[in-house]
C-alpha cells in the first residue's frame, strides 16, 4: 500500500513543476515580439510609389494575453548595407512611444523620384523591453513630378496628326454618303445569316489601272475576293476597311465577290 501510494503521488509532483516553469519562460517573450509583414502603402516590397510621404506598416506577433507594442523606432537607408548595419542614411524615427503599427508615415529626407528606400522595424513590448529588428524591406518610388517623365506615349498618334497625304487619301476612299447592303428582310436566321455578293465590271486595254482599293464596312465580318483571290477581310462597322486589289486585276472582265457573315446576336 505504500508503494502505490508513492508511485501515485508522482503525477502530482510532476503537475506542479510543469505548472511552476512554464511561466519562466515568459522571461523571454520579448523576443517573440519581432515585427513582420511589413508593408509600404498596404503593399509589400512595392514598385513605383507615388506618394512623398508613404506609410508604412507591420505586424506585431503576441506570444501572450495582454501583451501589446508600446513602442517601436524604424529606420530607413538608401542602400541595403547601410541598412544591415542598423545604420540610417534616410530616416530613424527614433523611439516612439506609440502602440500604432499602421499608416506610420515615412518623415525622413525628401525622397526623389526613382528613389529606393530600405528599411525595418523594431518594437517594444509591454514590459519596456526591445524586440529584434524586423527582416528589412523596401519600396522605390514612381515618376514625382511631370518634368520626371521623360518617355512618350505609346500609340497611333498619327491617327490625330494626319499628315496631307493620308488626308487625301482618307477623302478618296471613303464609304460616305455609300447605301448599306443588307440581307433580305424575313429570310435571316436567328443571330447567324451570310450572303454572297457579286459585281462584274471590265477593265480597257487602254487603260493601266495605277491602284485599285476596296473601302468597306462589314457588319459584322466580310471577305473580299476578286478574280478568284482574296484580297483581305473586313470586320466590325466602326472602322472602314482598304483591301488593295491591284495586283489581281486584269484587263478586260473582272468579278469582285464579297462573303459577308454575321454572328452578333
Amino acid at each position: 500500500m505504500i508503494r502505490k501510494s508513492t508511485f501515485l503521488s508522482f503525477p502530482l509532483i510532476l503537475l506542479q513543476l510543469i505548472l511552476i516553469f512554464a511561466p519562466a519562460g515568459a522571461s523571454g517573450a520579448s523576443q517573440l515580439l519581432r515585427p513582420t509583414d511589413l508593408r509600404c502603402e498596404y503593399r509589400t516590397d512595392p514598385l513605383g510609389i507615388g506618394t512623398p510621404h508613404p506609410r508604412l506598416s507591420w505586424v506585431v506577433p503576441l506570444d501572450k494575453r495582454g501583451e501589446k507594442q508600446t513602442a517601436y523606432r524604424v529606420i530607413a537607408a538608401a542602400s541595403p548595407d547601410v541598412l544591415n548595419q542598423e545604420r540610417s542614411d534616410l530616416w530613424d524615427s527614433g523611439k516612439v512611444l506609440s502602440g500604432r503599427s499602421i499608416q506610420n508615415a515615412y518623415k525622413g529626407k525628401p525622397l526623389v523620384s526613382r528613389a529606393r528606400c530600405y528599411w525595418k522595424v523594431r518594437v517594444w513590448n509591454s514590459e519596456g523591453k526591445p524586440s529584434a529588428w524586423s527582416n528589412p524591406a523596401s519600396w522605390s518610388m514612381g515618376l514625382l513630378h511631370p518634368e520626371d517623365w521623360k518617355a512618350r506615349w505609346i500609340g497611333y498618334d498619327a491617327a490625330y496628326h494626319p499628315s496631307e497625304a493620308v488626308v487625301r487619301e482618307n477623302a478618296l476612299f471613303t464609304t460616305q454618303g455609300l447605301k448599306w447592303v443588307r440581307f433580305p428582310a424575313g429570310q435571316a436566321k436567328a443571330g447567324v445569316y451570310s450572303a454572297y455578293l457579286r459585281k462584274r465590271f471590265e477593265l480597257p486595254s487602254d487603260r493601266k489601272v495605277v491602284r485599285a482599293v476596296f473601302a468597306l464596312y462589314a457588319d459584322n465580318r466580310c471577305e473580299a475576293a476578286v478574280n478568284d483571290s482574296t484580297i483581305g477581310q473586313a470586320a466590325r462597322w466602326e472602322k472602314t476597311a482598304r483591301l488593295e486589289a491591284g495586283s489581281v486585276l486584269h484587263v478586260g472582265v473582272n468579278v469582285a465577290s464579297l462573303a459577308v457573315t454575321n454572328t452578333d446576336a
